[in-house]
């Protein structure tokens, strides 16, 4: 989006936020789409990120504390390729 401010983050650090570990879980469990699950647009994007991710993912996101270099794999890859934006 042009409009939009842009940072450079690191694939874990988008792996480690609430919002994506929730949307890859419902993903993972058969839950729909929620729309209004999160009022801030960064948040929604990283709710879908994951729930994206849950579909091209069968590992676990993160170990513990720790994100699963499994899981920073399977984001880079499926951002490379187009699957998530």
């Amino acid at each position: 989006m042009a409009n939009a401010a842009t940072r450079t983050v690191t694939v874990a650090s988008i792996l480690r936020r609430a919002a994506t570990i929730k949307g890859f879980a419902e993903m993972k469990t058969g839950k729909p789409f929620n729309s209004e699950a999160y009022c801030d647009p960064r948040e929604q994007w990283c709710y879908e990120r994951g729930r994206v991710l849950g579909l091209v993912f069968a590992g676990q996101i993160k170990r513990g504390r720790d994100v699963t270099r499994e899981a920073i794999t399977a984001y880079a890859i499926a951002s490379r390729d187009g699957t998530i934006i």
